[in-house]
């Protein structure tokens, strides 16, 4: 068996970039842990969708797999590296669930230095509901989206009226009295053109927070 040695994983429901990973994330320290090299429309499928091993496979990879918590070393019962020889991504199934990792850059050209010579895995799973990954958005653009979302919530009550008109004049350069038609042009606008209107949208926020 092929191991890969001291390297951070960052284990998610859904994955997640390397370059998005932040210090909240609670990185894992793994000290070792086996590699497998499968075909790269498998690799899609466990990228793509919430996967279930079979429990012959869940044994092959049990217990292979050490993480460093403090000074003591443990084991994670079922955890892997899987690669395509151009990919590598971590797998962990904890509660039924399989969770998954991108490996830091520098740490994955290391894997895919060892994968040529490794024999194709013919490993056994069933496909389940599909991931909810956002390969068009980054972890701080939706973050940054779901925010402006709630701070328009916020904006709901009647005791915000004038606050939503001020907003909506300076957005679209005209005039409204309905609370409701304000709102709905605003979501609008961010549905269909959320890269130049958010950033606009943010500012007039955070001025009305200050000033209205």
């Amino acid at each position: 068996m092929n191991y890969v040695y001291d390297i951070l994983l960052n284990f998610k429901e859904n994955f997640i970039d390397f370059y998005d990973w932040n210090a909240r994330d609670g990185l894992d320290h793994i000290r070792k842990i086996p590699i497998y090299k499968v075909e790269t429309k498998v690799l899609k499928d466990f990228l793509n969708f919430y996967i279930a091993l079979s429990e012959e496979d869940l044994k092959k990879i049990e217990n292979q797999t050490e993480i460093f918590l403090g000074r003591k070393i443990k084991n994670l019962r079922y955890c892997c590296l899987i690669t395509d020889s151009r990919k590598v991504i971590a797998l962990k199934v904890k509660d039924q669930k399989m969770y998954i990792s991108d490996l830091l850059l520098d740490e994955e050209e290391t894997s895919l230095d060892m994968t040529s010579l490794l024999p194709l895995w013919d490993v056994q799973y069933t496909r389940l509901e599909k991931r909810k990954n956002n390969a068009f958005k980054t972890r701080k653009q939706v973050d940054f989206e779901k925010n402006l979302n709630l701070e328009i919530k916020k904006l709901k009550g009647e005791e915000n009226l004038a606050k939503l008109k001020y907003i909506y004049y300076e957005c679209f350069d005209e005039k409204e009295e309905d609370k409701e038609a304000i709102l709905h042009k605003i979501h609008t606008e961010l549905k269909q053109n959320f890269t130049n209107f958010s950033k606009k949208l943010d500012y007039l926020l955070k001025i009305t927070n200050t000033v209205i």
